[in-house]
Formats: structure tokens, sequence, C-alpha cells
């Protein structure tokens, strides 16, 4: 079983972009700081990668990331087209029943389904189901990305700054804050995923 971490934002709100606008094939974002030497810029639907930062993982044949144009606005007016958007391409299969990922039968509505929570992350992956990239999403949980170990030791020795690693274990149920809702609640993969895996890994599973 490889080793994997989840990748989540930094805590400081401060670098976190605002979405503004979509011009052609571009989405611009907006940040409240002139740190333009950030390799990572989060927002509340991923995060960017600098150009500089997406050739190093190239390089070191890192699979299962697909990029969009952006620009980035910075708070001193100056207009970045050096970041695109990260959109995770890579499967890691359908949650096993073992780790008390269920669906909810009955909670399920046109293009959404319910599940019931993590209760054991180490029961979470099928690993012949993954598809051997080195980002990739595991359903029904989209929001979370996951990383193989050494794009982790990657980010670490390339001194990225802006970002934290999560431990899948952190995702269970009774790891997190009560306050957080049970369960998930995800529409079709198509939502999360480029249009071509979605097909691919969604539709014989019907939540493409």
């Amino acid at each position: 079983m490889p080793d994997y971490f989840y990748l989540h934002s930094p805590d400081s709100r401060r670098l976190t972009a605002t979405e503004t606008s979509e011009e052609c094939q571009e989405t611009g974002f907006e940040v409240s700081h002139r740190k333009r030497d950030q390799l990572m810029i989060w927002s509340c639907r991923g995060f960017l990668i600098h150009s500089s930062l997406l050739d190093e993982f190239e390089r070191r044949g890192f699979t299962g990331l697909r990029c969009r144009p952006a620009l980035v606005r910075f708070r001193d007016g100056y207009l970045s087209k050096d970041y695109c958007q990260a959109i995770v391409a890579g499967w890691g299969g359908l949650a096993r029943a073992e780790s008390g990922i269920q669906l909810v039968e009955g909670k399920c509505h046109p293009g959404y389904w319910s599940y019931t929570d993590l209760e054991d992350a180490s029961q979470l992956i099928d690993w012949h189901e993954w598809s051997g990239d080195d980002f990739f999403i595991v359903w029904p949980l989209p929001n979370y990305r996951m990383i193989t170990a050494r794009v982790a030791d990657a980010l670490a020795s390339l001194g990225v700054k802006s970002y934290q690693l999560g431990s899948p274990s952190d995702l269970e149920r009774r790891a997190r804050p009560k306050y957080f809702a049970s369960g998930y609640s995800v529409g079709p993969v198509s939502e999360h995923m480029p249009m071509d895996v979605a097909i691919k890994y969604g539709k014989p599973l019907g939540l493409e």
C-alpha cells in the first residue's frame, strides 16, 4: 500500500484567492497580498500552481494533475499569467465499505448521493482500483486531494510553503470537530474532475 496524504490549504485566509471572472479559457483570481513568490495559491475550489512548480512536477514525472490557464491579480495590481488552476485527474476508486463509507439508500436526490462517514482510514482505498497517479481523489471525498509520498517529499525539498499535509486518519469522524457535518453529500464526478475522467471512472458506477 503506497504512503499517501491529503493536500490542503494553509491556515492563513490572507493567502486564499478569490475567483473573480472568466475570460475565454482563463479564470481570474485576486489575492490580498503581494507575495509573487508563492508557488501555490489556494481558492475555495482548489489550488493554483506556478509554472515553475508545474515544470518541476513534469520533470519528476508526477501524474494525475491537469492545468487550466489562470490570471492572478495581486494586491498591488500586478496581473500574473504565471499560474494555472490545478485539476486532479487521478482516480483512487470508490471508498471501501470496510472504511465505514456506504451509500445511504433513500437519501439520494437526482444527481446527488449521500454517504455515511469515514470510520477507518486504513480501509479507505482499494488499491486495485487506484489509477496509479500521484494526484488522485477517492470517491465520495472529491474535495480531499490525495497525493503520494513522493509528491509530499518534492514539495518539502522545493521549499513550497503555502500548503499543509494531512493524514487520511485526520478525516475519520472521531478525529474531526463535532460541529462538522457527518457523512458526505456529493454531486456527479464531472463536477470535480475532467469530463473524460468522469466518463471513464464515474460512468460505470452511474456517477458521471
